[in-house]
């Protein structure tokens, strides 16, 4: 069995074998992490140009739903499941049992009605085929891209001439869909939970930095910049830090509830609540241990 082949070894052979095939209109891409150190390799193509007009099937009707549609596809997981037999999310089923037993189709639910054109039995049969071969994402107009991605790829001796023969069926049988924005539906509680993520990055990504900052102004507001009398002591910033983290694990309880009852029925509701609430920790933790460490430096200066 041959071995398999690493990220950029992988980008080399997709994109020969995409150029042997003649696909211009499919690009191969590399995914960094921070360290620009590469996490896994897509194929992709814009939504627009692989897409066909498909409204002769349909008397001449146009499809039409909000764009980019955002349909994510995933090995369904135990995640998945749960979340269904709670009734916290409802995922579209397409009839296909093979294809619905295996795939999570994640997707906005203004964009349902199109679901069974867009993913029809061709376009199923190649997303199957895909995540057989180790894909662990596939996405159908997400930013307006089709994409195929692969973080791990397998020791398949045939991985490449069946991922691009498999990616390029898929965009063969996508119908072309006409942006309706009248549709659209906001996610619930977007805009907060954006607030909260940016407050968290900002506390927890910059650390001691944020501490040094958030306790000189302290010390301004009450104080002398440089006042001795206004440091607090090691302990004192153990109990604050403590604080803010249980504070911060309340606040994610709170908010995770009230976006449940905001989200149920959304196909998307599990991952929805588990990224809001990692948000709102991080967001509700600073907050807290922000404002404990001007009660405190404030009670420490009135002495």
């Amino acid at each position: 069995m041959a071995p398999p082949l690493g990220l950029l070894a992988l980008r080399d052979a997709l994109g020969a074998e995409v150029r042997a095939a003649g696909r211009t209109a499919i690009d191969v891409v590399v995914h960094t992490d921070n360290d620009d150190d590469p996490t896994s390799v897509g194929l992709r193509a814009l939504y627009d140009a692989v897409s066909r007009d498909t409204s002769g099937d349909r008397g001449g009707k146009l499809l039409r739903a909000p764009r980019p549609l955002g349909i994510a596809l995933t090995r369904e997981d135990e995640g998945d499941r749960a979340a269904k037999r709670q009734g916290l999310s409802v995922e579209w089923q397409s009839g296909d049992e093979p294809f619905d037993r295996v795939v999570y189709v994640d997707a906005p639910p203004e964009v349902t009605p199109v679901l069974p054109f867009v993913l029809g039995p061709e376009a199923r049969g190649a997303i199957l085929e895909l995540l057989d071969l180790g894909v662990h994402s596939v996405d159908v107009d997400v930013g307006d891209y089709v994409e195929a991605r692969l973080s791990r790829p397998g020791p398949a001796p045939d991985l490449v001439p069946r991922a691009v023969e498999a990616f390029t069926r898929l965009c063969d049988h996508l119908p072309r869909v006409r942006h309706d924005p009248s549709s659209r539906v906001a996610k619930p509680l977007r805009v907060p939970t954006l607030v909260l993520a940016a407050i968290g990055v900002v506390g927890w990504g910059a650390n001691v930095g944020y501490v040094g900052i958030v306790g000189a102004g302290a010390r301004a507001a009450f104080g002398r910049h440089d006042d001795e009398r206004l440091e607090l002591s090691a302990l004192h910033f153990a109990l604050l830090v403590a604080f803010g983290v249980v504070s911060g694990l309340a606040g994610a309880s709170l908010y995770g509830a009230a976006l449940r009852r905001r989200a149920k029925g959304r196909s998307d509701a599990h991952r929805l609540v588990a990224r809001a609430q990692l948000s709102a920790f991080g967001g509700f933790s600073v907050l807290a241990f922000t404002a404990a460490l001007f009660a405190a430096v404030a009670a420490i200066a009135r002495q």
